[in-house]
Protein backbone atom coordinates (compact mmCIF):
# COMPACT_ATOMS: atom_id res chain seq x y z
CA UNK A 1 0.00 0.00 0.00
CA UNK A 2 1.33 3.44 -0.99
CA UNK A 3 2.25 5.94 1.70
CA UNK A 4 -0.18 8.90 2.01
CA UNK A 5 2.49 11.37 0.81
CA UNK A 6 3.28 9.33 -2.30
CA UNK A 7 -0.42 8.93 -3.06
CA UNK A 8 -0.99 12.68 -2.77
CA UNK A 9 1.98 13.35 -5.10
CA UNK A 10 0.56 10.87 -7.61
CA UNK A 11 -2.86 12.49 -7.54
CA UNK A 12 -1.28 15.94 -7.92
CA UNK A 13 0.79 14.73 -10.90
CA UNK A 14 -2.28 13.26 -12.62
CA UNK A 15 -4.14 16.56 -12.13
CA UNK A 16 -1.22 18.53 -13.55
CA UNK A 17 -0.98 16.24 -16.56
CA UNK A 18 -4.73 16.48 -17.09
CA UNK A 19 -4.28 20.23 -17.44
CA UNK A 20 -0.92 20.25 -19.22
CA UNK A 21 -1.65 17.70 -21.97
CA UNK A 22 -4.70 19.53 -23.41
CA UNK A 23 -2.81 22.83 -23.20
CA UNK A 24 0.15 21.35 -25.12
CA UNK A 25 -2.17 19.87 -27.74
CA UNK A 26 -3.94 23.22 -28.23
CA UNK A 27 -0.62 25.07 -28.46
CA UNK A 28 0.73 22.60 -31.01
CA UNK A 29 -2.46 22.86 -33.03
CA UNK A 30 -2.21 26.65 -33.05
CA UNK A 31 1.53 26.93 -33.67
CA UNK A 32 2.15 24.11 -36.15
CA UNK A 33 1.85 24.92 -39.87
CA UNK A 34 -1.43 23.82 -41.40
CA UNK A 35 0.37 21.24 -43.55
CA UNK A 36 2.47 19.79 -40.70
CA UNK A 37 2.46 15.98 -40.61
CA UNK A 38 1.09 15.92 -37.03
CA UNK A 39 -1.93 17.93 -38.11
CA UNK A 40 -2.47 15.69 -41.14
CA UNK A 41 -2.11 12.55 -39.02
CA UNK A 42 -4.64 13.85 -36.49
CA UNK A 43 -7.14 14.88 -39.18
CA UNK A 44 -6.88 11.52 -40.95
CA UNK A 45 -7.53 9.57 -37.78
CA UNK A 46 -10.31 11.88 -36.62
CA UNK A 47 -11.97 12.26 -40.04
CA UNK A 48 -14.82 9.82 -39.19
CA UNK A 49 -15.70 12.17 -36.32
CA UNK A 50 -14.93 15.65 -37.66
CA UNK A 51 -15.83 15.25 -41.34
CA UNK A 52 -19.52 15.60 -42.19
CA UNK A 53 -21.33 12.99 -44.22
CA UNK A 54 -24.78 12.18 -45.54
CA UNK A 55 -26.68 8.99 -45.02
CA UNK A 56 -28.36 7.60 -48.09
CA UNK A 57 -31.76 8.63 -46.75
CA UNK A 58 -30.52 12.16 -46.09
CA UNK A 59 -29.11 12.39 -49.59
CA UNK A 60 -32.52 11.75 -51.14
CA UNK A 61 -34.32 14.14 -48.78
CA UNK A 62 -36.20 16.91 -50.58
CA UNK A 63 -36.30 19.81 -50.66
CA UNK A 64 -32.55 20.25 -50.22
CA UNK A 65 -31.39 23.09 -47.93
CA UNK A 66 -29.18 24.74 -50.57
CA UNK A 67 -30.80 24.30 -54.01
CA UNK A 68 -28.39 24.27 -56.94
CA UNK A 69 -28.98 24.88 -60.63
CA UNK A 70 -26.03 23.51 -62.62
CA UNK A 71 -26.85 25.97 -65.40
CA UNK A 72 -26.31 29.02 -63.20
CA UNK A 73 -24.45 28.05 -60.05
CA UNK A 74 -21.77 25.66 -61.30
CA UNK A 75 -18.68 26.07 -63.46
CA UNK A 76 -17.58 22.88 -65.18
CA UNK A 77 -13.91 22.59 -66.13
CA UNK A 78 -13.16 19.75 -68.55
CA UNK A 79 -9.43 18.98 -68.65
CA UNK A 80 -7.99 17.46 -71.81
CA UNK A 81 -4.67 17.19 -73.66
CA UNK A 82 -3.36 17.11 -77.19
CA UNK A 83 -3.33 13.32 -77.21
CA UNK A 84 -7.00 13.10 -76.19
CA UNK A 85 -8.38 16.22 -77.89
CA UNK A 86 -10.96 14.22 -79.85
CA UNK A 87 -12.87 13.61 -76.62
CA UNK A 88 -13.78 17.30 -76.34
CA UNK A 89 -16.19 16.99 -79.25
CA UNK A 90 -18.00 14.26 -77.31
CA UNK A 91 -18.11 16.42 -74.19
CA UNK A 92 -19.54 19.34 -76.13
CA UNK A 93 -22.23 17.03 -77.50
CA UNK A 94 -23.06 15.97 -73.95
CA UNK A 95 -23.38 19.56 -72.76
CA UNK A 96 -25.60 20.44 -75.69
CA UNK A 97 -27.75 17.31 -75.28
CA UNK A 98 -28.85 17.81 -71.74
CA UNK A 99 -26.03 17.91 -69.17
CA UNK A 100 -27.07 21.53 -68.49
CA UNK A 101 -23.82 23.37 -67.87
CA UNK A 102 -24.05 26.90 -69.26
CA UNK A 103 -20.75 27.85 -67.65
CA UNK A 104 -18.00 25.55 -68.83
CA UNK A 105 -14.33 25.74 -69.74
CA UNK A 106 -12.30 23.36 -71.87
CA UNK A 107 -8.66 23.40 -70.77
CA UNK A 108 -5.65 21.62 -72.23
CA UNK A 109 -1.98 21.89 -73.20
CA UNK A 110 -2.56 23.20 -76.73
CA UNK A 111 -4.46 25.88 -78.62
CA UNK A 112 -7.43 24.81 -80.69
CA UNK A 113 -7.75 26.38 -84.03
CA UNK A 114 -8.17 22.96 -85.63
CA UNK A 115 -11.08 21.67 -83.51
CA UNK A 116 -13.64 24.12 -84.95
CA UNK A 117 -16.17 23.64 -82.13
CA UNK A 118 -19.19 25.88 -81.58
CA UNK A 119 -21.65 26.03 -78.71
CA UNK A 120 -25.45 25.99 -78.78
CA UNK A 121 -25.44 29.69 -79.74
CA UNK A 122 -23.09 29.02 -82.67
CA UNK A 123 -20.28 30.79 -80.81
CA UNK A 124 -16.75 29.35 -81.09
CA UNK A 125 -15.72 27.14 -78.18
CA UNK A 126 -12.21 28.02 -77.03
CA UNK A 127 -9.86 25.47 -75.53
CA UNK A 128 -7.68 27.33 -73.04
CA UNK A 129 -4.02 26.39 -72.98
CA UNK A 130 -3.55 26.33 -69.22
CA UNK A 131 -0.22 24.51 -69.48
CA UNK A 132 1.03 27.62 -71.26
CA UNK A 133 -0.28 29.69 -68.35
CA UNK A 134 1.98 27.66 -66.09
CA UNK A 135 4.95 28.21 -68.40
CA UNK A 136 4.48 31.98 -68.41
CA UNK A 137 4.25 32.09 -64.63
CA UNK A 138 7.32 29.99 -63.93
CA UNK A 139 9.48 31.38 -66.74
CA UNK A 140 8.99 34.85 -65.31
CA UNK A 141 10.21 33.62 -61.93
CA UNK A 142 13.11 31.35 -62.94
CA UNK A 143 16.36 32.40 -64.57
CA UNK A 144 17.99 30.42 -67.39
CA UNK A 145 20.05 28.22 -65.09
CA UNK A 146 17.08 27.48 -62.82
CA UNK A 147 14.94 26.52 -65.80
CA UNK A 148 17.44 23.80 -66.72
CA UNK A 149 16.56 21.99 -63.49
CA UNK A 150 13.04 21.34 -64.76
CA UNK A 151 12.97 18.93 -67.75
CA UNK A 152 9.22 19.45 -68.01
CA UNK A 153 9.83 22.93 -69.41
CA UNK A 154 11.76 21.51 -72.36
CA UNK A 155 9.14 18.80 -72.96
CA UNK A 156 6.34 21.35 -73.13
CA UNK A 157 8.44 23.63 -75.36
CA UNK A 158 8.95 20.69 -77.73
CA UNK A 159 5.20 20.07 -77.87
CA UNK A 160 4.46 23.75 -78.41
CA UNK A 161 7.06 24.04 -81.18
CA UNK A 162 5.83 20.92 -82.96
CA UNK A 163 2.27 22.23 -82.98
CA UNK A 164 3.35 25.67 -84.11
CA UNK A 165 5.14 24.23 -87.14
CA UNK A 166 2.47 21.54 -87.72
CA UNK A 167 4.81 18.67 -86.99
CA UNK A 168 1.85 16.58 -85.91
CA UNK A 169 3.75 13.29 -85.72
CA UNK A 170 6.23 14.78 -83.25
CA UNK A 171 3.40 16.38 -81.27
CA UNK A 172 1.56 13.07 -81.04
CA UNK A 173 4.72 11.34 -79.81
CA UNK A 174 5.38 13.97 -77.14
CA UNK A 175 1.74 13.82 -76.02
CA UNK A 176 1.86 10.04 -75.79
CA UNK A 177 5.14 9.92 -73.84
CA UNK A 178 4.78 12.97 -71.63
CA UNK A 179 1.07 13.76 -71.61
CA UNK A 180 0.78 12.84 -67.93
CA UNK A 181 3.49 15.41 -67.12
CA UNK A 182 1.66 18.09 -69.08
CA UNK A 183 -1.48 17.10 -67.19
CA UNK A 184 0.11 17.81 -63.82
CA UNK A 185 0.65 21.42 -64.89
CA UNK A 186 -3.04 22.04 -65.65
CA UNK A 187 -4.79 21.69 -62.29
CA UNK A 188 -3.88 24.95 -60.53
CA UNK A 189 -4.20 27.23 -63.59
CA UNK A 190 -7.50 25.55 -64.51
CA UNK A 191 -8.97 26.45 -61.13
CA UNK A 192 -7.51 29.95 -61.28
CA UNK A 193 -8.89 30.53 -64.78
CA UNK A 194 -12.36 29.39 -63.69
CA UNK A 195 -12.18 31.61 -60.62
CA UNK A 196 -11.14 34.60 -62.75
CA UNK A 197 -13.79 34.03 -65.44
CA UNK A 198 -16.66 33.13 -63.13
CA UNK A 199 -16.01 34.76 -59.71
CA UNK A 200 -19.69 34.62 -58.68
CA UNK A 201 -20.32 30.92 -59.22
CA UNK A 202 -21.15 28.80 -56.18
CA UNK A 203 -19.27 25.67 -57.22
CA UNK A 204 -16.32 24.75 -59.45
CA UNK A 205 -15.97 21.23 -60.83
CA UNK A 206 -12.75 19.94 -62.35
CA UNK A 207 -13.26 16.77 -64.41
CA UNK A 208 -11.24 14.77 -66.93
CA UNK A 209 -12.30 14.49 -70.55
CA UNK A 210 -13.09 10.81 -69.95
CA UNK A 211 -15.31 11.47 -66.92
CA UNK A 212 -19.11 11.35 -67.07
CA UNK A 213 -21.16 13.34 -64.55
CA UNK A 214 -24.73 12.41 -63.64
CA UNK A 215 -26.48 15.75 -63.35
CA UNK A 216 -29.39 14.93 -60.97
CA UNK A 217 -26.98 13.19 -58.57
CA UNK A 218 -24.65 16.17 -58.68
CA UNK A 219 -27.42 18.72 -58.11
CA UNK A 220 -28.90 16.73 -55.23
CA UNK A 221 -25.47 16.32 -53.64
CA UNK A 222 -24.49 19.99 -53.92
CA UNK A 223 -27.91 20.94 -52.60
CA UNK A 224 -26.89 19.52 -49.23
CA UNK A 225 -23.67 21.58 -49.01
CA UNK A 226 -23.40 25.19 -47.91
CA UNK A 227 -21.56 26.94 -50.73
CA UNK A 228 -20.87 29.95 -48.49
CA UNK A 229 -18.23 27.87 -46.68
CA UNK A 230 -14.78 26.92 -48.02
CA UNK A 231 -15.27 23.29 -49.10
CA UNK A 232 -13.14 20.82 -51.03
CA UNK A 233 -14.72 17.42 -51.68
CA UNK A 234 -14.38 14.38 -53.91
CA UNK A 235 -13.27 10.76 -53.95
CA UNK A 236 -10.62 10.54 -51.22
CA UNK A 237 -7.51 8.56 -52.16
CA UNK A 238 -3.86 8.51 -51.11
CA UNK A 239 -1.86 8.16 -47.91
CA UNK A 240 -2.82 9.81 -44.62
CA UNK A 241 -0.33 12.68 -45.09
CA UNK A 242 -1.75 13.70 -48.45
CA UNK A 243 -5.35 12.59 -48.90
CA UNK A 244 -6.66 14.13 -52.10
CA UNK A 245 -9.75 14.21 -54.27
CA UNK A 246 -9.17 11.91 -57.23
CA UNK A 247 -9.25 14.04 -60.35
CA UNK A 248 -10.87 11.41 -62.56
CA UNK A 249 -13.78 11.12 -60.13
CA UNK A 250 -14.21 14.94 -60.24
CA UNK A 251 -12.88 17.58 -57.85
CA UNK A 252 -15.51 19.86 -56.28
CA UNK A 253 -14.52 23.21 -54.75
CA UNK A 254 -16.70 26.04 -53.39
CA UNK A 255 -16.27 29.74 -54.21
CA UNK A 256 -14.94 30.70 -50.73
CA UNK A 257 -12.26 27.99 -51.04
CA UNK A 258 -10.93 29.45 -54.29
CA UNK A 259 -11.28 32.99 -52.96
CA UNK A 260 -9.23 32.03 -49.92
CA UNK A 261 -6.52 30.58 -52.14
CA UNK A 262 -6.28 32.98 -55.07
CA UNK A 263 -7.17 36.22 -53.28
CA UNK A 264 -5.51 35.56 -49.96
CA UNK A 265 -2.35 33.56 -50.70
CA UNK A 266 -0.58 34.62 -53.91
CA UNK A 267 2.71 33.21 -52.57
CA UNK A 268 1.16 29.77 -52.12
CA UNK A 269 -0.31 29.93 -55.62
CA UNK A 270 3.04 30.88 -57.12
CA UNK A 271 4.77 28.03 -55.35
CA UNK A 272 2.10 25.64 -56.62
CA UNK A 273 2.86 26.68 -60.19
CA UNK A 274 6.55 25.92 -59.70
CA UNK A 275 5.80 22.62 -57.95
CA UNK A 276 3.66 21.56 -60.92
CA UNK A 277 6.92 21.23 -62.88
CA UNK A 278 7.97 18.27 -60.73
CA UNK A 279 4.88 16.80 -59.10
CA UNK A 280 3.70 13.38 -60.27
CA UNK A 281 -0.02 14.00 -59.78
CA UNK A 282 -1.82 17.27 -60.35
CA UNK A 283 -4.78 16.28 -58.17
CA UNK A 284 -2.35 15.59 -55.32
CA UNK A 285 -0.84 19.05 -55.85
CA UNK A 286 -4.31 20.56 -55.34
CA UNK A 287 -4.64 19.02 -51.90
CA UNK A 288 -1.06 19.95 -50.88
CA UNK A 289 -1.77 23.53 -51.96
CA UNK A 290 -5.00 23.66 -49.96
CA UNK A 291 -3.20 22.18 -46.95
CA UNK A 292 -0.87 25.18 -46.92
CA UNK A 293 -3.83 27.52 -46.37
CA UNK A 294 -5.59 25.30 -43.83
CA UNK A 295 -8.20 23.72 -46.10
CA UNK A 296 -8.65 19.95 -46.06
CA UNK A 297 -10.59 17.37 -48.04
CA UNK A 298 -13.97 16.45 -46.56
CA UNK A 299 -13.73 12.67 -46.76
CA UNK A 300 -17.24 11.89 -45.58
CA UNK A 301 -18.66 12.35 -49.08
CA UNK A 302 -16.24 10.05 -50.91
CA UNK A 303 -18.64 7.16 -51.47
CA UNK A 304 -20.79 9.17 -53.87
CA UNK A 305 -17.90 9.58 -56.34
CA UNK A 306 -16.61 6.84 -58.61
CA UNK A 307 -13.28 6.68 -60.42
CA UNK A 308 -13.94 3.55 -62.48
CA UNK A 309 -15.45 2.97 -65.94
CA UNK A 310 -19.01 1.61 -66.01
CA UNK A 311 -17.97 -1.93 -66.98
CA UNK A 312 -15.67 -2.30 -63.95
CA UNK A 313 -17.48 -0.15 -61.39
CA UNK A 314 -17.57 -2.18 -58.17
CA UNK A 315 -21.13 -2.47 -56.89
CA UNK A 316 -20.61 -3.30 -53.22
CA UNK A 317 -23.13 -4.44 -50.65
CA UNK A 318 -22.65 -1.26 -48.59
CA UNK A 319 -23.09 1.10 -51.57
CA UNK A 320 -25.74 -0.67 -53.59
CA UNK A 321 -28.44 1.92 -52.91
CA UNK A 322 -26.11 4.90 -52.55
CA UNK A 323 -26.39 7.51 -55.30
CA UNK A 324 -23.56 7.68 -57.83
CA UNK A 325 -22.22 10.93 -59.27
CA UNK A 326 -19.49 9.98 -61.73
CA UNK A 327 -17.86 7.39 -63.99
CA UNK A 328 -14.29 7.57 -65.26
CA UNK A 329 -12.05 6.14 -67.99
CA UNK A 330 -14.73 6.37 -70.68
CA UNK A 331 -12.19 6.94 -73.42
CA UNK A 332 -14.40 6.70 -76.50
CA UNK A 333 -16.98 9.41 -77.34
CA UNK A 334 -19.43 6.74 -78.48
CA UNK A 335 -19.08 4.95 -75.15
CA UNK A 336 -19.63 8.28 -73.39
CA UNK A 337 -22.82 8.82 -75.36
CA UNK A 338 -23.98 5.28 -74.53
CA UNK A 339 -23.74 6.15 -70.83
CA UNK A 340 -25.59 9.39 -71.49
CA UNK A 341 -28.36 7.48 -73.29
CA UNK A 342 -29.03 5.65 -70.00
CA UNK A 343 -28.56 8.46 -67.47
CA UNK A 344 -28.96 11.64 -69.52
CA UNK A 345 -32.73 11.79 -69.03
CA UNK A 346 -32.69 10.78 -65.37
CA UNK A 347 -34.73 13.07 -63.14
CA UNK A 348 -33.69 11.48 -59.84
CA UNK A 349 -30.19 10.44 -58.75
CA UNK A 350 -29.35 6.92 -59.98
CA UNK A 351 -27.80 4.43 -57.55
CA UNK A 352 -24.67 2.34 -57.87
CA UNK A 353 -26.89 -0.65 -58.64
CA UNK A 354 -28.28 1.24 -61.63
CA UNK A 355 -24.91 0.77 -63.32
CA UNK A 356 -26.38 -2.61 -64.25
CA UNK A 357 -28.76 -0.80 -66.60
CA UNK A 358 -25.89 -0.09 -69.02
CA UNK A 359 -25.83 -2.20 -72.13
CA UNK A 360 -23.52 -5.13 -72.68
CA UNK A 361 -24.16 -7.48 -69.79
CA UNK A 362 -26.95 -9.91 -68.95
CA UNK A 363 -29.69 -8.49 -66.73
CA UNK A 364 -30.27 -9.77 -63.22
CA UNK A 365 -33.43 -11.47 -64.51
CA UNK A 366 -31.37 -13.29 -67.13
CA UNK A 367 -28.81 -14.30 -64.52
CA UNK A 368 -31.54 -15.79 -62.36
CA UNK A 369 -32.62 -17.98 -65.29
CA UNK A 370 -29.07 -18.70 -66.49
CA UNK A 371 -26.77 -18.44 -63.45
CA UNK A 372 -23.59 -19.44 -65.31
CA UNK A 373 -22.41 -17.13 -68.10
CA UNK A 374 -19.60 -18.18 -70.44
CA UNK A 375 -16.85 -15.88 -71.78
CA UNK A 376 -17.60 -13.06 -69.33
CA UNK A 377 -16.32 -11.83 -65.95
CA UNK A 378 -18.40 -10.27 -63.17
CA UNK A 379 -15.49 -10.07 -60.68
CA UNK A 380 -12.82 -8.05 -62.47
CA UNK A 381 -9.56 -7.08 -60.82
CA UNK A 382 -8.46 -8.92 -57.69
CA UNK A 383 -7.25 -7.34 -54.46
CA UNK A 384 -7.05 -8.03 -50.73
CA UNK A 385 -10.84 -8.26 -50.48
CA UNK A 386 -11.25 -11.02 -53.07
CA UNK A 387 -10.69 -14.73 -52.47
CA UNK A 388 -8.98 -17.11 -54.88
CA UNK A 389 -9.22 -20.87 -54.43
CA UNK A 390 -9.62 -24.07 -56.39
CA UNK A 391 -12.76 -25.64 -57.75
CA UNK A 392 -13.32 -28.53 -60.15
CA UNK A 393 -16.31 -27.04 -61.94
CA UNK A 394 -18.13 -23.77 -62.48
CA UNK A 395 -21.00 -25.14 -60.36
CA UNK A 396 -18.59 -25.75 -57.48
CA UNK A 397 -17.21 -22.23 -57.80
CA UNK A 398 -20.72 -20.81 -57.82
CA UNK A 399 -21.54 -22.79 -54.67
CA UNK A 400 -18.60 -21.15 -52.88
CA UNK A 401 -20.14 -17.76 -53.61
CA UNK A 402 -23.78 -18.54 -52.95
CA UNK A 403 -23.31 -20.85 -49.97
CA UNK A 404 -23.71 -19.63 -46.39
CA UNK A 405 -19.96 -19.73 -45.78
CA UNK A 406 -19.48 -17.08 -48.45
CA UNK A 407 -22.44 -14.94 -47.46
CA UNK A 408 -20.69 -11.67 -48.36
CA UNK A 409 -19.88 -12.84 -51.89
CA UNK A 410 -21.67 -11.03 -54.71
CA UNK A 411 -19.90 -12.44 -57.77
CA UNK A 412 -17.68 -15.32 -58.84
CA UNK A 413 -15.51 -16.23 -61.82
CA UNK A 414 -14.18 -19.67 -62.75
CA UNK A 415 -11.16 -20.29 -64.99
CA UNK A 416 -11.49 -23.86 -66.30
CA UNK A 417 -7.93 -24.03 -67.61
CA UNK A 418 -6.39 -23.52 -64.17
CA UNK A 419 -9.34 -24.58 -61.99
CA UNK A 420 -9.12 -21.22 -60.18
CA UNK A 421 -12.25 -19.84 -58.53
CA UNK A 422 -12.33 -16.11 -57.73
CA UNK A 423 -15.02 -14.69 -55.47
CA UNK A 424 -15.57 -11.06 -54.53
CA UNK A 425 -17.67 -8.89 -52.18
CA UNK A 426 -18.71 -6.82 -55.19
CA UNK A 427 -20.03 -7.37 -58.67
CA UNK A 428 -19.26 -5.53 -61.88
CA UNK A 429 -21.19 -5.27 -65.14
CA UNK A 430 -18.14 -6.87 -66.67
CA UNK A 431 -16.89 -7.49 -70.15
CA UNK A 432 -15.94 -10.30 -72.51
CA UNK A 433 -13.28 -12.64 -71.10
CA UNK A 434 -12.91 -15.63 -73.40
CA UNK A 435 -12.50 -18.91 -71.54
CA UNK A 436 -13.95 -17.75 -68.23
CA UNK A 437 -17.26 -18.62 -66.61
CA UNK A 438 -18.96 -16.24 -64.23
CA UNK A 439 -22.09 -15.44 -62.28
CA UNK A 440 -23.72 -13.26 -59.64
CA UNK A 441 -25.23 -14.10 -56.26
CA UNK A 442 -28.62 -12.82 -57.38
CA UNK A 443 -30.46 -13.86 -54.22
CA UNK A 444 -28.13 -11.78 -52.07
CA UNK A 445 -28.30 -8.87 -54.51
CA UNK A 446 -32.10 -8.90 -54.39
CA UNK A 447 -32.10 -9.09 -50.61
CA UNK A 448 -29.59 -6.27 -50.16
CA UNK A 449 -31.41 -4.03 -52.63
CA UNK A 450 -34.75 -4.70 -50.97
CA UNK A 451 -33.35 -4.03 -47.50
CA UNK A 452 -31.66 -0.74 -48.35
CA UNK A 453 -34.55 0.50 -50.44
CA UNK A 454 -37.01 -0.40 -47.72
CA UNK A 455 -34.95 1.49 -45.15
CA UNK A 456 -35.37 4.63 -47.28
CA UNK A 457 -39.06 4.05 -47.90
CA UNK A 458 -38.20 3.79 -51.57
CA UNK A 459 -39.70 0.37 -52.33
Amino acid sequence: MLAPGVLRMGIRLVRQLAIAIPVVIVLLWVLLPSDHFLRLWARFNLSPVIDPTLTTSQFYTSPVPYPVDTNKDVVLIVKSGYGTRHRLHGWLDLIQRGLHFDNFLFVADFDTDDLAMVDAKAEPVIVHNVANMTMHRVMAQLNIEEQKRYPRIEKYTTLEGALKHEYNTIAEKVAQEFGWEMDAMKFIPSLELAWTRYPKAKWYLLADDDTYLIRPSLEQFLGHLDSSKPLYVGNAVGAWNGRFAHGGSTIVVSRPALAQLFNGHPDVVQQAYVTSLTTLLGDHLVTKTFHRIGLYLKEGYSRFFNGEPPASTKIRHDRMCDPIISYHHIKDPEAMMAVHDVFGRATTPPRWLDTWRLKGAPTLQQLEKQPIIADWDHVGGLDEYTHSGRADTAEACMAKCTGKKWGACLAWTFIPETKVCNTSPWMIVGQTEVGRMTGVNTKLVRKLAKDCLSSMNKV
